[in-house]
């Protein structure tokens, strides 16, 4: 296998199982898991941005300044969002709507071009069940935390079990 698909594939796979463990946070945890993922995300934030501050001071292999201008941004951002995480919670729910529908239209359109494969319809139910979801997150805020969670989980299983049946 190539590099590159094989960098892809890991990808996808390690997309696909974060997923399903924020997914089940979400569910388990509620409100607390909400606040737990913005400080996670705030702390990959400040690893990223000092990572690359680090690099580029160190290296000087003729990377433009803009990158090392939003790695420190990036680094300010993630303590911000550690420190005061209610600020970006209900930027979280919009986000993973607006994400569930891109994977719910992806899924859609993934599983028209594959309409020879016995497993389109599964593929195409599993694209409008993403969608209806992502939209549910974003117009009924009262369900959106278990939506949120099982969004996430249902993607991250489809991915798993989809990504190798369509193949």
């Amino acid at each position: 296998m190539p590099k590159n698909v094989k960098e892809f594939v890991t990808n996808k796979l390690a997309i696909a199982l974060v997923s399903i463990v924020f997914g089940a946070l979400l569910i388990i945890m509620k409100e607390g898991a909400l606040e737990l993922i913005v400080r996670i995300f705030g702390a990959l934030l400040v690893v990223y941005g000092c990572a690359f501050t680090i690099m580029y001071y160190t290296k000087k292999d003729g990377d433009s300044n803009i990158k090392v201008t939003w790695a420190i941004v990036a680094a300010i951002a993630g303590i911000y969002l550690i420190i005061r995480p209610a600020f970006f919670s209900s930027v979280v729910f919009f986000t993973i709507g607006i994400y569930l529908i891109a994977c719910g239209l992806t899924g859609i359109l993934d599983a028209l071009n594959h309409r020879t494969k016995k497993i389109w319809l599964a593929a195409l139910c599993y694209g409008i069940i993403l969608a209806v979801l992502g939209f549910l997150i974003l117009f009924v805020p009262d369900v959106a935390l278990i939506l949120a969670g099982v969004g996430l989980i249902v993607y991250g299983v489809m991915e798993i079990v989809g990504g190798k049946l369509l193949k």
